[in-house]
C-alpha cells in the first residue's frame, strides 16, 4: 500500500516538475527565482525516487547486511551433510534468519541456506548428536516449513 502511494505520488510530482508547471517569460523579474527553484525541487524529485526505489529494493539486498562474520567453528572434512528443502522464505533475509536459527541445533557445525534455491545446507557432527528433527524444529519455529531432501551428489539425507 505505501509502495503504490509513493508511486502515485512520485508520478504526480514528476508530472508536475517536467510537464505541468509553465515557465515564467524571460523579462519577467521571477524567471531567475523561478528557475533556480525548479532544478532544486527536480533534483529533489530524483533523490526522493531513488529512496523510494531503495527501499522497494530492500528485501532483495538485505542479506548483504545482515550476514554475520561467518562460522567460528572449524568443519571437519569427515563432517557429514544434510539438505533440507525450506518453505515460506520470501526474502535474503529469511535466510540469514533461518541459518541464525538452525545454528544453535545441537549437532550442527555449520548452517547454509540459500533462499533462491529454498535449500539448507547442514553440517554436522559425524559422531550422531544431531538429531533431524530438531532441526525441523527450529525451521517450525523460525516460522517456515522444512522437509528433508532426497539425496544429491552423493550427500546423505541422515546422518
Amino acid at each position: 500500500m505505501f509502495l503504490i502511494s509513493a508511486s502515485v505520488l512520485l508520478a504526480i510530482g514528476f508530472y508536475s516538475a517536467y510537464f505541468g508547471a509553465k515557465a515564467c517569460d524571460s523579462s519577467c523579474a521571477c524567471a531567475t527565482s523561478t528557475t533556480r527553484a525548479r532544478r532544486v525541487s527536480r533534483v529533489m524529485l530524483w533523490v526522493s525516487a531513488i529512496i523510494v526505489i531503495a527501499f522497494a529494493a530492500f528485501p532483495r539486498y538485505v542479506g548483504v547486511f545482515l550476514v554475520s562474520g561467518g562460522s567460528s567453528e572449524f568443519v571437519a572434512s569427515d563432517a557429514d551433510s544434510i539438505r533440507v528443502s525450506i518453505e515460506g522464505m520470501t526474502c535474503e533475509a529469511c535466510s540469514v534468519h533461518l541459518r541464525e536459527s538452525l545454528s544453535t541445533v545441537p549437532g550442527v557445525l555449520d548452517a547454509r541456506v540459500s533462499y533462491t534455491e529454498g535449500l539448507a545446507e547442514l553440517k554436522t557432527a559425524p559422531q550422531g548428536t544431531f538429531d533431524p528433527q530438531a532441526a525441523l524444529l527450529a525451521i517450525d519455529r523460525a516460522g517456515y516449513s522444512g522437509s528433508l531432501a532426497a539425496p544429491s551428489d552423493g550427500l546423505p539425507t541422515t546422518p
